[in-house]
């Protein structure tokens, strides 16, 4: 991809098919609306998105990162994380797109991650098409509900919270405390939490498949 081209200012329309193929960075403050999608396949660049659009085609993300800087980043569509990509959420924004999200991510840092000393925040459903690793190097990071037959390890610089949770094996790791707002966390494989986690009295906790399950403190 290339290295320069800018979509100007106001508003775009899209209809059909905007695709970024970069090689270096962009942050794209335009407003996107229309019935098209987005996609982001440039290997190795981030592509910011920090206008409040409201297409519906969704947006996917097959090489490199897109980062969302702003509520309404993805529209009313919902997101597709390949594996080897990355979703990245600003401190202090809530994605609430449903996401479909498998891989490690860009050099294994997460397919999900937030970003900066905040909280970012993907309140939608995520359906895990594949094992996946979620994280963040700097402050917190904050779930929906999380569905999906397939692993999962969460690796937070400070805390995580979890929504409802229905995957394979669990493995959750954030130094600064783990927060479960829901009553319902539920494995095929393993649950691990590695530091102290904070539940609801009527929490749930279940793994099938003949799971088992490690608690730091609770």
């Amino acid at each position: 991809g290339g290295t320069t081209g800018t979509l100007g200012t106001g508003t775009l329309t899209n209809n059909a098919s905007l695709v970024f193929d970069r090689s270096s960075n962009a942050t794209i403050t335009t407003p996107l609306i229309g019935t098209g999608s987005v996609t982001q396949q440039g290997a190795g660049s981030v592509i910011t998105l920090s206008g409040a659009s409201t297409y519906s085609g969704g947006t996917f993300i097959t090489d490199g990162t897109i980062l969302a800087n702003n509520n309404s980043a993805f529209g009313s569509g919902s997101v597709t994380v390949s594996s080897g990509a990355t979703l990245q959420i600003q401190n202090g924004i809530d994605i609430g797109n449903t996401l479909s999200i498998t891989g490690v991510g860009v050099s294994s840092a997460g397919a999900l991650q937030a970003i900066g000393s905040g909280t970012g925040t993907a309140s939608g459903v995520i359906t895990l098409a594949g094992n996946s690793t979620f994280g963040n190097a700097s402050g917190n990071i904050s779930f929906g509900t999380i569905v999906g037959t397939a692993g999962l390890i969460i690796n937070s610089a400070g805390a995580a919270t979890l929504g409802s949770v229905n995957t394979g094996a669990l493995t959750v790791t954030a130094p600064s405390g783990i927060t479960s707002s829901s009553t319902s966390l539920t494995t095929i494989g393993d649950m691990r939490f590695n530091n102290t986690i904070t539940m609801p009295n009527s929490a749930s906790f279940t793994t099938t498949g003949g799971g088992s399950m490690w608690f730091n403190t609770i």
